[in-house]
């Protein structure tokens, strides 16, 4: 039976103009090559997925724990001021609060740790001896982010309509607002996230009771 528990998803939590799994090349010596990929993802966008499998091949090489290492530092750094706080607030108002995000999973088991998450998913790259092999062994692109928003609110018996998402205001998550009552999207370039909330809490207030 499902539950009028509330299910909250973000597909990001880091003050970025692009994702973190490029900003974090930029620390490895490859900052031409991420941005070359995102100036061409930002052409691509409008018709489908671009550029996980180049990204990944850029981290081929790198050890785990230097990658688990240097999104642990990023994630301090990055993370949107209040965000901790709020999914605090939230998780104690009995919601289930997760992060499902293109990014490689690494970087989203980071951010876990810092934000305390119940889950989060995200692109897993595959590893050999602790080396990154630069392929990819499950890739969420923005129609498998969708699935998992799907799985998993299924599998807390969450309706459709208890379902919350938080996002970049970008035809990339249009899969993902269809499976949520109700996406709040922000521009990254223009937004503060701490006023976002305050709007939130007063224009959705009856959501988060």
């Amino acid at each position: 039976m499902e539950r009028k528990q509330k299910l909250v998803i973000f597909t990001t939590s880091f003050n970025t103009e692009m994702e973190p799994m490029k900003d974090l090349l930029f620390f490895l010596g490859k900052k031409k090559e991420a941005v070359e990929i995102h100036q061409e993802y930002e052409k691509r966008k409008l018709f489908g997925p671009y550029g996980l499998e180049k990204i990944a091949k850029l981290y081929e090489g790198n050890s785990i724990e230097k990658l688990r290492d240097l999104s642990l530092y990023y994630c301090k750094r990055n993370l949107f001021k209040g965000i901790k706080d709020f999914v605090s607030e939230l998780k104690e108002k009995g919601m289930i609060v997760g992060m499902v995000s293109f990014d490689h999973q690494f970087i989203l088991d980071a951010a876990k740790e810092e934000i305390k998450f119940d889950f989060v998913n995200g692109t897993e790259i595959e590893f050999e001896s602790g080396i990154a092999t630069g392929n990819i062994l499950r890739k969420v692109d923005r129609c498998e982010q969708a699935r998992i928003l799907e799985e998993r609110r299924k599998e807390f018996g969450i309706s459709k309509e208890n379902v919350i998402a938080f996002g970049n205001a970008s035809i990339v998550h249009l899969p993902l607002i269809k499976q949520s009552n109700l996406f709040v999207g922000f521009d990254l370039a223009k937004d503060n996230f701490e006023r976002i909330i305050k709007n939130i809490k007063y224009k959705f207030g009856y959501l988060f009771p």
